[in-house]
């Protein structure tokens, strides 16, 4: 068998994966695409191949046969490793490249969200520069571009002739490759990004998010609940957090600008929370709407968790617990305590705000809670032991409504200063007994 050549390579290894002998399809190729460690072991054989034959020709020739036979084998196989090199460097290089793939004398790579990329070499000469097939960029705006393309097949082919022309005598054309159409990807990326904050901003979010900065090709800051901002720069109990203000910077890695868009949060957020909220932009659809929602899950979770402390640590017998999507703080005030009784604390996801409920009731003591929740906390327990006795005073009511008996909160008589009835305390109910007309039951809690 006469040594194959470079544009053969294909064949051989199409063959020796048919016949079984380098691994099934599901090992080294799948679906068009062949790992580095694959091609390596590939490239092994077929040297290995080739010196064996020629180990089993050359006694035949002639010595200077013998020797042109030598030196074209060594200077195909150089070039081999030396284009193998130069893909392994590339690839390790660039640390989005997802997979490589050579079919049809062409290499191919692939980077997730960004760009697919094919190259070929028209020749084994050591100068020959890489030949730029096709170039498909990946970036989509499925919300504000209606699935169209967001590149016109003009400015394809500008960037396709620009990068030919900087293939040519580069120490690194690979590397260059990337550079140019990862910084051409990230610069669509941030643009798709600041157009749907643009149009969140005009169709529904209106001035509870706004646009910071935004450099194109560098950065794009937005903030987000601006109301909590402004009043816990006023507010008593001063929150570091909302002085500083809440915002999201989506932003070229300043460390590695070969890797993804990187998203910087202030204040700062976990590392399990940072990846949650990430996925936004590095999944199948990019997205400023949803990196927001999972963001402002993260940042409500956190604010009421810090308000499930504090309330536990003012009130010790109360039961607090923090679940769901939206996140949603119940407080059993009373124990035992009806779902319907609990108080509800949230927060509005568009200003930060804290607010409360009672499912089952409208307490007039809710707007006081809001301004202690969102202001002086303080005065928690207080309105919190109000509201406990509002409540319980609910329930009474509730159950003389099948007895012959009504329930008041005060009595139309007038009594002297110094009357008994002064000295009760204020959270009282007095209940007249219908078959008792001149009788009143006078209930005091405490």
């Amino acid at each position: 068998m006469a040594p194959v050549p470079l544009e053969g390579l294909q064949t051989l290894v199409a063959n020796a994966a048919a016949q079984g002998g380098l691994g099934g399809p599901q090992e080294g190729n799948r679906g068009g695409m062949i790992s580095l460690a694959k091609l390596i072991d590939y490239i092994i054989q077929r040297t290995y191949h080739e010196l064996t034959v020629l180990a089993e020709l050359l006694p035949r020739k002639t010595d200077m046969e013998r020797k042109i036979e030598i030196y074209n084998f060594s200077t195909r196989t150089r070039q081999l490793f030396v284009r193998l090199l130069a893909l392994v460097k590339w690839a390790n290089s660039a640390s989005k490249v997802e997979k490589s793939a050579i079919e049809n004398g062409r290499v191919t790579f692939h980077v997730q969200h960004e760009f697919e990329v094919s190259l070929t070499v028209m020749g084994d000469g050591p100068n020959i520069p890489w030949r730029l097939l096709e170039i498909d960029v990946l970036v989509e705006d499925k919300e504000t571009g209606d699935g169209k393309a967001l590149v016109h097949s003009l400015q394809v082919q500008y960037i396709h002739q620009l990068i030919q022309a900087r293939l040519v005598d580069n120490l690194q054309p690979l590397t260059e490759v990337y550079n140019c159409l990862h910084f051409f990807c990230q610069s669509l990326q941030l643009e798709v990004l600041y157009s749907q904050t643009l149009r969140l901003m005009r169709d529904r979010l209106d001035d509870h998010i706004h646009v910071d900065e935004y450099v194109p090709g560098k950065c794009l800051t937005v903030s987000y609940w601006r109301e909590l901002t402004t009043k816990g720069k006023e507010s008593v109990n001063k929150d570091l957090r909302s002085e500083l203000g809440y915002r999201l910077t989506v932003q070229v890695d300043t460390h590695d600008p070969a890797r993804p868009l990187a998203v910087l949060h202030v204040p700062s957020l976990g590392n399990k929370e940072s990846e949650i909220a990430d996925r936004a932009i590095r999944s199948e659809v990019l997205s400023m709407e949803r990196l927001l929602v999972h963001t402002i899950y993260v940042r409500t979770r956190s604010r009421l968790s810090d308000i499930k402390l504090e309330v536990q640590g003012m009130l010790k017998e109360i039961e607090c617990n923090l679940q769901g999507s939206p996140a949603i703080l119940s407080v059993a005030i009373l124990q035992p305590c009806l779902r319907a009784e609990q108080l509800l604390i949230t927060v509005d996801t568009h200003t930060g705000m804290l607010q409360c409920h009672v499912p089952q009731y409208d307490p007039p003591l809710i707007p006081e809670l809001n301004n202690a929740l969102n202001g002086d906390h303080g005065k928690l327990p207080v309105l919190i032991s109000e509201l406990r006795f509002w409540i319980t005073q609910r329930r009474c009511e509730k159950t003389l409504q099948h007895l012959p008996a009504t329930a008041h909160e005060r009595l139309p008589l007038l009594h002297h200063s110094d009357h008994p009835l002064t000295k009760i305390g204020r959270h009282r109910m007095y209940i007249q007994l219908h078959r008792h007309p001149n009788v009143v039951l006078l209930c005091h809690f405490h």
